[in-house]
């Protein structure tokens, strides 16, 4: 059997969230983040709705696929055009649709311009009926696709600390007033941003790891820290 030759037209940058890796022989365009180190994609994608077929052409990318594939979340940063143009299956990877002004709707209205086959998601189950009720033909939920297993050997003694490693603040009010309450109370919590490296490492070294999701949200951190 043939190696499926697959298109990944991906929403964030690798660094942060790299693409899941679907198959060996796999393509993966995408924009630039703005706030993050500059990231080398075999090609990077404009920011706005482009015609993503044209844009392969236009670099000289061959722009024959088994399979397309788009992630898009709430922030709509990567927004593909005229997927039909590729005619093979198209499947949509639905990333956050939990958080800022009306996800589910924003998410929907790209889902229902494209002719996507497929909408999978690895967060939020509990939205999959809303895609079915916007007109999706099939659903999936495969939590934990977008993790990368970095195995880590825990230490003899691991510390006697809560680990967290992660984004606080407005956007997350639970999440920030139940790290507060544990450090009012004195636990030993080292919370902050990480790397996926720093961030296994102190999974593995630490007696705690916390995690408080968003609006149900089944994060990344779950799969990570087990």
């Amino acid at each position: 059997m043939a190696v499926p030759r697959i298109l990944v037209s991906w929403h964030e940058s690798p660094s942060y969230i790299p693409a899941p890796r679907l198959s060996p022989d796999q393509f993966v365009v995408g924009p630039q983040r703005t706030d993050e180190p500059p990231d080398v994609y075999p090609l990077v994608a404009p920011r706005e709705p482009y015609d993503l077929h044209e844009h392969l052409r236009a670099h000289g990318i061959d722009p024959a696929f088994d399979l397309v594939v788009v992630s898009f979340d709430s922030l709509a940063r990567n927004a593909p055009r005229n997927l039909a143009a590729f005619g093979c299956p198209l499947v949509l990877l639905a990333g956050d649709s939990h958080h800022l002004e009306a996800p589910l709707l924003t998410m929907v209205a790209y889902m229902r311009s494209e002719p996507f086959d497929l909408v999978v998601t690895g967060h939020n189950r509990h939205h999959l009926h809303c895609f079915l009720a916007g007109g999706a033909r099939q659903v999936a939920w495969l939590p934990g696709l977008c993790v990368r297993h970095l195995p880590v050997a825990a230490p003899p003694r691991r510390r006697r600390e809560i680990a967290f490693v992660g984004q606080s603040g407005p956007f997350h009010p639970r999440r920030t007033r139940m790290l507060e309450h544990l450090q009012g109370a004195g636990l030993p919590v080292r919370a902050g941003r990480a790397t996926r490296e720093v961030s296994a490492a102190l999974y593995a070294g630490s007696r705690v790891a916390f995690n408080a999701s968003l609006n149900g949200d089944l994060n990344m951190r779950v799969c990570e820290i087990l």
